[in-house]
């Protein structure tokens, strides 16, 4: 499992991970669901469960891999927008597998940072590593 990208996004104190696959149409969507499997992997041996952000090209390819995943059970949460997206922490976040509803904002896309374990690298000395740093 190697992501396009990984971040932890922190908006009033709360913290959302996330990670991201850029699609740029060139992989079918059975090869994108496939990826979907090293996301569950790490979440059944105790890793964060953060969302998989598919930034797709198209509305059209957004619709159709929603209706790829449709009926789909798996812990990892999946949401979807297309390019281009002025402000990704902006409501453009859709959810695979629930039919209707507004839109979500990065901040409030569901996210689990898992147990704190040597095996996550989501932790570190038992704190979050968010790269924040308080005051």
């Amino acid at each position: 499992m190697f992501p396009d990208g990984h971040g932890l996004w922190r908006e009033n104190g709360h913290t959302v991970g996330f990670f991201l696959e850029y699609d740029t149409g060139s992989e079918n969507l059975p090869r994108l669901i496939d990826k979907l499997g090293g996301y569950e992997q790490l979440a059944a041996d105790g890793g964060p469960v953060y969302p998989v952000l598919f930034s797709l090209h198209s509305r059209a390819r957004e619709t159709n891999l929603h209706a790829a995943l449709d009926g789909r059970r798996g812990r990892v949460p999946i949401a979807t927008t297309t390019r281009p997206t002025a402000d990704p922490s902006a409501p453009v976040w859709a959810i695979a597998g629930r039919d209707t509803g507004p839109r979500l904002r990065l901040a409030d896309l569901p996210s689990d940072h898992g147990h704190r374990s040597r095996r996550n690298p989501t932790w570190s000395d038992a704190q979050l590593t968010d790269g924040v740093t308080e005051p």
